[in-house]
């Protein structure tokens, strides 16, 4: 039963990263993304 709980919050939390640092399902019109500036700082990029 764990290994079904890793898996299952593995797969969520690559999701949600790849969510907040502009994977294809964001709508990029409406929200910035998140990306690392060139200090290496997270920051909103985009519109």
């Amino acid at each position: 039963m764990s290994l079904l709980l890793k898996i299952f919050f593995g797969f969520w939390i690559i999701w949600i990263l790849w969510y907040i640092t502009g994977g294809p399902l964001r709508d990029d019109k409406d929200k910035p993304f998140v990306g690392l500036n060139t200090s290496g700082q997270i920051e909103p990029v985009g519109k």
